[in-house]
């Protein structure tokens, strides 16, 4: 802490010693006789002539509080003009109003007449506390360090006790001045201090945070941050408060604002803190000390003596809560000094109780030890309320309100020091000794408020306090979720990064063991390549065989066969995978291959020559495969780095993530310390830093950025390096197609997904880090717009039409091959994993950087749009990818430095994988959110607890709410819930299984659904491939099946179990009872059925209603274990929010049938807005209504979970009595309720204040 900082808060904290002093000298003055003899002649009279009069009541006059209390008064109304008079000026100018309003008083009181004259000092005085209460204690939070803040802060009521203690020892020399005339110097002595605040205050530095508040100065308030702070390193700081001003600035009515649930709790705070302060009883103490003493008996010298040790043990136990508050904190102070307050104050009460009564006397010793108890109380407040009832109030406001919230906190503590200072002398007199035990109440109150509500603040930096309301168990339900217009401002958001799958070592082609080796590879990591081979060598013998087809068919169809099996390889979750293990593959294929045709040569009599012919070219075609791939391979070791295909770059280098690693670096580097620096990707940077690190990862493309490289140069870095891409991120082929999709998210994201996975995954990460520079646009000057217009010729251009004038020439000491050695270069793979050659390669033309190219609008707009929409754009880019669980993650922080720490499991089939959560961004809201503290969430029908833990565990690992929705449905499933649920469940008529079940992206509002689904037991996860795989929304029956299962999901598989025979069969010797057929004959059979005659009509039976219109009761076809139906509800960690349900359906349902598990609105609905519903009961009835799509609408429309989910479940009651039904729902705050009829109903919830799942009954 520098020197200029200790002296500007030294002068600053004055008008704490005058607002002691005022306090203190009005204690002494009102317990001199002269003074009561001149201004209130009744009390006077009282105190030394009236015998009959109560202890308690001598002094029992409201002429006489007023005048203690009318500075109170005053200072109250003052405070509401002193808010803004800080805000629009400065804290300087409001210091200085207070200051001159001081002197006025003081010179005021000191030639005082009447006690008009005394009062109407009092009132100037009262003045200047509200100028300087608003003022001070904003200036001292602003100027110090925030390890120091608490210190400092707390010299305020350092300096008020100061004050009070100088004001006693005056007190005690002028009470004895002959003459009587001693008073009017202690009233007058106040313009000592007063002056030393307003003649310093001229010399004061302004707070950076007002500098930048009312003049928009940033250079200004650096400077003055390098001042107060002692360094140079000074950025952060004013990065964030340059945030808080800008967002200050757009609020124009702060007491209106603060209004808003977002400052809830600091408002909570600001009232119930100076409250708690005042009913703590402390100022009667220090208002009449004296007259206290003198009621216990001690005289007039020893009464003002007492009142100077209180005051001195006041400001001793100030200093040592200023040297403990950083490193003790906030609570404990509170807490211990609460409990010490107590102790004294009920041991002085029952003194007085046992040992004054209203006419006795104490004796002398017994008065001694009430002080010493009174001295134990004030060391308590001292150290406690006393300084941190100033402190806390002004540091947990932000920026754009705390001007309004100080002047709140002021104005109660003024309000309620009135109250008590205007009322304790009558409630001394009535209550007589039970006022101690008044105000220990309070004591309890207050000190149990500050254990459950009040969360610890030392060492939070100031600007950054949001998130302790955030975090907390409690104001995290008021909080959480609100406030996202200011976040979006700040660009205050979480990232969270996964990894790539982590291969486990393989050994490269040219091992001698790779062949076995490659084989276990495959065979362990479920790639079944070798199966492949062998079904195409049995293919190739069954075709000679049946003489179906001839030679060249047979090996065109094995070929087709090795390359569908490629394919997988070049999926976004296994491609970069695998890495060098591709030419492993292809040899292992080939072996295989092989291996099957000459058994089947050996076995097969007909068309033997056939089939070696074919075995001929099948070999010659893997052969083929192997040297492209060996070329290819040989190519990327010789290949630089700028200007070669960005598969190329991926595919050798090791790092794990499908993106070029030079990218990588440079968004690290900026994200970790350049996100401010202005004009990123405009300006031009240093060209020859530029060259040399061009040079330099030509040269090692692992290398490293050097230490200290600017920012500018960085940006600039990896703009060269999209720039000198033989072909655009987007491609040439799918140019017109994003060109057309850029007025739609949907149709965006669906053409963006035909991109390569390595152009898909880099372009989802650039847009990522050119959305976190638009969010600090207010300080790089670069929002979405410049960087669309900066960006989109290099990440958007046509074939033949490549940004030449963006080059610069390429560095002489580059390893690029000339364009002569290029063209004599290998022909690339056919499995495309190089990009077309052609002229771009050029390695002697020049490196991207200067704009100079006529103006693509509408690769503009695209980019623009993939920026600005980047989150729903991108919604699934990490979803298919990580599926393994992170055994523990340590996240080390330290100063401008991120330390992390990983342990990945160690997963089966010999493959090793692990992902892990890389955080690095602003604060939350809530984030956190920050969203952090009440997300990730999991809410499920009925107590399926495994599949809520399923759900959790991904949730909580950062999977995004659909994969978590997918896992714990899938987990229910597997477990066969209550019978209801997966493979083996409720049988239909026929005794088959079949599935329904459905998902929804709340984020973008996409459902996918499959219904009466045979064969297939992956009922979630089929509905997963609908949504992403198709734009249809409800797949139904075989055909849903044969999709399933083309896709990839295991089947056919016979769905029943033994479990569900067995009921099948008890059902039908109960005669097929109950069933869901009405107004049919037989109805007590088993069928077949048909409808009753017009005859058996005739005869008045009616199945389905009677006379009143009421619904035959359904009770005996749906319960408990008939209808269960898993619906899940998740809002992962980002705050998305997705549903899931499964189910079998009706148990002996007529076959065909679907009730409401697939139908979106009924059985599930989502909102990322809003919140989420699921349902389970009658699904015949309830799809009719959509109950969950009501739930959710009317969550939207401001109903709490628990009336909405009443709402939707009564208004089907109405028109089914005897339905039987439940809703679940969770609103973004992470409030759920459930509402149930006919059946007592029950959920399972876990969210982070849980240690385990938990389940909640709900009553019909």
């Amino acid at each position: 802490m520098t020197p200029f900082v200790v002296l500007s808060c030294t002068m600053a904290a004055m008008g704490g010693v005058i607002f002691g002093y005022d306090i203190g000298i009005s204690s002494g003055v009102t317990s001199m006789e002269p003074f009561l003899e001149k201004f209130f002649p009744k009390v006077y009279t009282k105190m030394k002539e009236d015998t009959k009069i109560s202890n308690y009541c001598k002094f029992d006059s409201q002429l006489l509080t007023s005048f203690t209390s009318s500075l109170y008064v005053a200072g109250l109304v003052a405070t509401f003009f002193a808010s803004p008079v800080t805000r629009a000026f400065g804290r300087k100018p409001s210091i200085l109003a207070g200051g001159a309003a001081f002197l006025a008083g003081a010179a005021l009181g000191g030639i005082a007449l009447n006690v008009y004259m005394l009062i109407f000092g009092r009132i100037l005085l009262g003045v200047g506390v509200g100028f300087a209460n608003q003022s001070v204690p904003l200036y001292l939070s602003e100027m110090a360090p925030a390890r120091y803040r608490g210190a400092i802060n707390s010299g305020f009521q350092f300096c008020v006790g100061i004050g009070a203690l100088s004001a006693n020892l005056i007190n005690y020399g002028t009470q004895k001045i002959e003459g009587g005339w001693g008073w009017r110097i202690s009233l007058a002595m106040a313009a000592v201090p007063a002056s030393m605040l307003t003649l310093g205050a001229f010399f004061m530095p302004e707070t950076p945070n007002s500098l930048i508040q009312r003049k928009n100065d940033p250079q200004k308030a650096k400077l003055m941050l390098q001042k107060v702070r002692g360094t140079d390193d000074v950025q952060q700081e004013l990065d964030d408060l340059i945030i808080a001003s800008a967002i200050s600035k757009t609020i124009k009515h702060p007491f209106k604002k603060i209004i808003q649930r977002k400052y809830r709790p600091q408002l909570v705070m600001a009232i119930a803190i100076p409250f708690f302060q005042q009913v703590t009883g402390i100022n009667v103490i220090a208002f009449y000390a004296p007259i206290l003493f003198l009621t216990l008996g001690l005289g007039e010298s020893a009464a003002l003596m007492s009142a100077i040790l209180t005051g001195l043990v006041g400001t001793i136990s100030t200093f040592v809560s200023m040297l403990v508050v950083d490193k003790l904190g906030r609570k404990t102070l509170f807490l211990c000094g609460g409990i010490q307050m107590f102790l004294s104050q009920i041991l002085v009460g029952g003194i007085m109780v046992a040992k004054l009564g209203d006419h006795g006397e104490i004796s002398r010793g017994y008065a001694y030890f009430v002080l010493v108890l009174i001295c134990v109380y004030v060391a308590g407040f001292g150290w406690s309320w006393g300084p941190l009832g100033w402190l806390v109030p002004s540091e947990i406001f932000p920026l754009e309100v705390r001007s309004a919230g100080q002047s709140i906190t002021v104005a109660v503590g003024f309000l309620f020091t009135f109250i008590i200072a205007q009322t304790f002398l009558a409630m001394l007199c009535h209550f007589k000794a039970g006022i101690f035990f008044f105000f220990g109440g309070w004591v309890v109150v207050m000190t149990s408020f500050v254990y459950f509500l009040l969360p610890e603040t030392k060492n939070v930096p100031i600007e950054q306090m949001e998130r302790v309301w955030r975090e907390h168990w409690f104001w995290k339900r008021i909080v959480g979720g609100v406030g996202d217009d200011e976040e979006r401002f700040l660009g205050v958001i979480l990232e969270i990064r996964f990894c790539y799958l982590l291969v486990g070592s393989m050994p490269s082609a040219d091992s001698p063991q790779w062949q076995g080796k490659a084989s276990d590879f495959f065979s362990s990591s479920g790639v079944k390549l070798k199966q492949a081979g062998q079904t195409a060598g049995t293919l190739v013998g069954e075709v000679a065989k049946d003489a179906k087809g001839n030679v060249a068919d047979a090996a065109e169809r094995v070929g087709s066969i090795v390359k569908s099996r490629w394919a997988i390889l070049q999926q976004p979750s296994t491609r970069h995978a695998v890495q060098e293990r591709l030419i492993s593959a292809a040899a292992t294929t080939s072996m295989f291959l092989r291996r099957g045709l000459s058994e089947t040569k050996d076995k097969v009599s007909v068309g033997k020559v056939k089939v070696e012919e074919a075995a001929k070219k099948t070999a010659q075609k893997s052969k083929t495969i192997l040297t492209d791939i060996e070329r290819w391979q040989k190519g990327v070791a010789s290949t630089d780095v700028f200007g070669a295909p960005i598969e190329v770059n991926v595919q050798r280098q090791h790092h794990s993530r499908p993106i070029p690693y030079i990218l990588i670096r440079c968004a690290d580097h900026l994200i970790l310390s350049g996100l401010n620096s202005q004009y990123l990707f405009k300006a031009e940077g240093d060209k020859k830093v530029i060259q040399q690190l061009v040079s330099t990862y030509n040269q090692d493309f692992n290398a490293s950025l050097p230490e200290g490289v600017n920012p500018v140069d960085v940006a600039a870095l990896a703009k060269c390096y999209l720039a000198s891409l033989p072909e655009p991120l987007t491609t040439f082929y799918l140019y017109n197609e994003i060109n057309g999709a850029r007025s739609s998210i949907h149709a965006m994201r669906n053409v963006l997904k035909k991109l390569p996975s390595v152009n898909y995954m880099t372009l989802e990460f650039i847009t990522a880090l050119l959305l976190r520079i638009s969010q600090k646009s207010l300080l790089n000057k670069m929002d979405a717009h410049s960087l669309a217009m900066e960006m989109a010729p290099i990440l958007m251009w046509q074939k033949g039409r490549k940004p030449e004038s963006y080059r610069q020439y390429w560095n002489n000491q580059s390893r690029s091959p000339s364009k002569k050695n290029m063209e004599q270069s290998p022909a690339y793979s056919e499995w495309d994993m190089l990009a077309e050659e052609g002229e771009d390669m050029d390695a002697s033309s020049q490196i991207p950087l200067d704009d100079g190219m006529p103006i693509d609008f509408s690769a503009i707009e695209v980019v623009q749009c993939l920026i600005e929409q980047h989150n729903a754009i991108f919604t699934d880019a990490n979803e298919t990818v990580w599926r393994s669980e992170l055994n523990s993650l340590q996240l080390l922080f330290k100063t401008n430095q991120l330390e992390s720490r990983f342990q990945l499991p160690i997963l089966s089939m010999s493959l090793k994988l692990g992902f892990f959560i890389f955080f690095l961004s602003s604060l939350v809201l809530g984030y956190a959110d920050g969203n952090s503290g009440k997300y990730p969430i999991v809410v499920s029908t009925w107590p399926f607890v495994e599949a809520v833990r399923a759900a959790w565990r991904a949730a909580d690992g950062g999977f995004s709410a659909v994969d978590a929705v997918v896992e714990g449905c899938s987990a229910c499933e597997e477990l066969r819930c209550d019978g209801t649920v997966g493979p083996g469940g409720s049988p239909d008529e026929n005794g088959e299984t079949t599935m329904d079940a459905l998902i929804m992206n709340g984020v973008t509002m996409e459902v996918g659904a499959v219904a009466a689904m045979r064969y297939v037991k992956d009922g979630i996860r089929a509905a997963r491939l609908v949504m992403q795989h198709t734009q249809h929304t409800l797949l139904v029956g075989e055909k849903a099946s044969a999709f399933a299962i083309a896709m990839g999901l295991p089947g056919p598989t016979n769905l029943s179990s033994s479990e569900s025979m067995e009921k099948w069969t008890k059902w039908k010797e109960n005669g097929c009872q109950p069933n869901f057929w009405k107004n049919i004959v037989p109805r007590d059979g088993c069928g077949p059925y048909h409808p009753k005659s017009n005859v058996d009509l005739s005869k008045g039976e009616c199945y389905s209603s009677n006379l009143m219109g009421v619904v035959e009761s359904r009770s005996s076809l749906v319960g408990l274990h008939s209808h269960d139906t898993i619906s899940m509800a998740v809002i992962d960690k980002m705050g998305h929010v997705a549903v899931g349900t499964s189910t079998n359906g009706a148990t002996f349902k007529i076959p065909g049938r679907v009730g409401d598990g697939p139908i979106a609105g009924s059985s599930a609905y989502a909102d990322d807005e809003v919140g989420a519903c699921g349902a389970t009961g009658d699904g015949d009835i309830m799809m009719r209504f959509l109950p969950c799509y009501q739930v959710v609408e009317s969550m939207r429309q401001g109903m709490e979970p628990k009336l909405a989910a009443k709402d939707a479940i009564s208004r089907i009651a109405r028109r089914f009595p005897d339905f039987v039904g439940a809703v679940v729902a969770v609103n973004k705050n992470g409030v759920h309720a459930g509402a149930c009829h006919g059946w007592t109903f029950q959920y399972s919830v876990r969210n982070p204040d849980m240690d385990d799942v938990e389940v909640f009954t709900v009553l019909p």
